[in-house]
């Protein structure tokens, strides 16, 4: 008996220290609860976790602690998310706003187009490929519009008798097909430029524009006999095709002196025959001076 005493002593003590370790453990989890608790449900109901037992306490607060943890996660996850869905905003705002001041844009080039307009400006010398071009726009807005008005801007030092003739026949077409058609000779209208300018139904001049009146000129090669069938025809031919079309039209303008056959052969026999502005409506050969 006296031999048990001690050790049943031991045991005890050492039931009491496990208890109050327990205890121990218990009230730090319950302190931890609390503190997590505090972030996640009402203050009031936080005593309740005292009711529990070490073990309930303890899984309660592992329970708590993953939740806490996932939803942390949730929410960087969510905040990445966010971000991400609001750049990806931003560059839709941004790549919507390049591409309408794109459209804008090009609009205002698709507008400003002479092809939208019926305006063309026809500069340089008169070739075949430049009255090519200019026949493309005629062409292209005659197909879209048969009653369209146009106006032929026009600043050329002149070039080909022919390439000039085949356009004047083209603007007689277009006119009957129902256009009308405004020539405007800007800065220098000269040689067969300034026949362009006759195949107006109205015929504009700038104020300190030069129009210039001369006989056709060739630049040809080749056999002789066929070099001179080409100059007879320029003389007998071409030269008379010329200054009909600058009477004819000056007959139908409201000048007080049209220009005569007369007066255009006596000026331009040996010389060019250069006319300002005001010369030029004086004798008919345009309509309005700007």
């Amino acid at each position: 008996m006296n031999e048990e005493r001690p050790n049943h002593g031991l045991r005890l003590k050492q039931k009491r220290l496990a208890e109050h370790k327990e205890a121990s453990e218990a009230a730090e989890t319950v302190g931890d609860v609390r503190r997590d608790m505090d972030e996640i449900i009402p203050g009031e109901m936080v005593s309740t976790v005292e009711m529990l037992g070490p073990s309930g306490q303890d899984a309660l607060a592992k329970y708590i602690k993953a939740r806490t943890k996932t939803e942390e996660q949730l929410g960087r996850k969510a905040k990445a998310e966010a971000d991400r869905e609001r750049s990806r905003a931003d560059r839709d705002v941004v790549s919507a706003e390049k591409e309408t001041f794109a459209n804008r844009e090009a609009l205002g080039k698709e507008l400003a187009d002479p092809k939208y307009r019926g305006i063309y400006t026809f500069t340089g010398k008169i070739t075949d490929g430049s009255v090519n071009a200019c026949l493309q726009y005629l062409n292209y807005w005659d197909q879209q519009d048969k009653k369209q008005p146009w106006e032929l801007h026009i600043y050329s030092p002149g070039g080909e008798i022919f390439a000039g003739m085949r356009m004047l026949d083209y603007m007689t077409r277009f006119k009957k097909r129902g256009h009308h058609i405004t020539t405007v000779a800007m800065g220098i209208a000269m040689s067969m430029a300034s026949i362009f300018t006759q195949a107006g139904d109205w015929r504009v001049m700038g104020n300190e524009s030069i129009l210039m009146i001369h006989k056709g000129s060739l630049a040809i090669g080749g056999d002789f006999d066929e070099v001179k069938n080409i100059i007879k025809f320029i003389e007998e031919k071409q030269q008379e095709r010329i200054i009909r079309v600058f009477v004819e039209r000056a007959a139908k303008s409201k000048a007080k002196e049209p220009v005569t056959a007369e007066m255009i052969r006596s000026n331009w026999e040996n010389r060019d025959w250069y006319l300002d502005s005001g010369d030029c409506l004086k004798f008919g050969i345009i309509d309005e001076v700007l």
